[in-house]
């Protein structure tokens, strides 16, 4: 199958053969000669506050590049008295890793995903519960309510919460062979799990799942290319910045769950800065991250265009399917309640979603 088309799309939402490119992208590679860290507040000859900060993003995908506009808006509204030095494409670890060093102090900062949320404050996964919400508004006018309480939380945990980035739209199922149904996928196929992440095996477990593959996301690469992984779960444009679309035959669409990255700082070197730098970092993100996050919706939006035209083929649950997998929803929901969150978080966010359904009807 010629790939002219899906190119042309691709390029257009400047993933310039970055998909490609990441089929064999290596974090390990990346790994060596990384310089020293040290902690916020540091100088340097300049007179300049040095922060290192981190994410698991290869240069150049549009993650990377969203983050290093908030961090190049920060250095010029300073007036270059901010400079951040970015480990990129898992220079300072995988996620686990990223997220320890933060907390720390060993990173400054940085943007994570779930994988790295769930270590710097596991109440976070309030926000993930599968088939919970019925459009992303509800999940929006949840995720709102409790920003206040989760930043709380967070600071108690030495973390400064800068701001929320969105994955573009529901995490969805994506699998290299043509199944059935949903149900024949989840039981037969051979499921990566992001390694570390306690949330996809409580998932997975919680409707059957057949065989499940820990791996970092190279190994997730190295799985598709050998055929010991056919299938996993993320957001569309995932697929094709990572470079796993040329795998991908069928995506299973039924908006699983809601998920997010946040990009944070540590909280000592956060406060070590002076009073006008922290409001600096600060109004950067507010400003630029509802931008920001549009764009990732317009990413998604443009990634699931080519996929399609690529050939992939769209699978929407069946009534069957969906009435199998509400019948395991609230089973899921206690196994992340007890890994993750108290009781009454659960209570309240259920208390949430009702409001905002019954402020519909009215």
């Amino acid at each position: 199958m010629r790939f002219d088309g899906f190119r042309t799309v691709v390029r257009r939402i400047s993933w310039v053969a970055v998909a490609a490119a990441l089929s064999t992208w290596a974090p390990e590679a990346t790994s060596q000669g990384m310089p020293s860290m040290k902690m916020g507040g540091s100088h340097s000859e300049k007179g300049a506050y040095v922060l290192h900060v981190g994410t698991v993003a290869p240069e150049g995908v549009m993650y990377h590049k969203y983050v290093m506009r908030a961090l190049r808006e920060s250095e010029e509204r300073s007036a270059g008295r901010l400079r951040f030095v970015m480990h990129a494409g898992g220079s300072a670890g995988d996620e686990p890793e990223v997220a320890k060093k933060i907390l720390d102090g060993r990173l400054d900062g940085g943007g994570i995903s779930i994988n790295g949320a769930q270590r710097l404050e596991p109440e976070t996964m309030i926000l993930t519960l599968p088939f919970f919400y019925e459009s992303e508004e509800e999940y929006e006018y949840v995720r709102d309510r409790l920003l206040p309480y989760l930043t709380e939380r967070l600071n108690a945990r030495g973390v400064v919460l800068l701001g929320f980035i969105e994955r573009g739209g529901p995490i969805q199922l994506f699998s290299t062979q043509e199944h059935g149904s949903v149900r024949e996928l989840i039981e037969n196929a051979s499921w990566w799990s992001w390694q570390g992440d306690q949330s996809m095996p409580l998932f997975f477990s919680g409707v059957g799942a057949g065989a499940i593959v820990p791996t970092d996301l190279d190994g997730l690469t190295q799985g598709l290319r050998k055929g010991s992984i056919t299938a996993f779960r993320t957001a569309v444009a995932d697929t094709v910045i990572l470079g796993w679309y040329p795998w991908v035959k069928a995506i299973y669409k039924f908006d699983l769950a809601q998920e997010f990255g946040i990009v944070v700082m540590n909280r000592r070197s956060f406060e070590r800065l002076p009073a006008d730098l922290q409001g600096v970092i600060r109004r950067v993100y507010e400003e630029l991250l509802p931008d920001i996050n549009k764009k990732i919706r317009r990413d998604e939006e443009i990634a699931m265009v080519g996929l399609y035209k690529r050939g992939v083929k769209v699978i929407h649950p069946s009534k069957e399917d969906r009435n199998w997998l509400s019948r395991n929803k609230e089973a899921i929901w206690d196994a992340y309640q007890k890994e993750f969150f108290p009781r009454g978080l659960l209570d309240r966010v259920i208390a949430l979603r009702e409001e905002y359904r019954r402020s519909k009807i009215e």
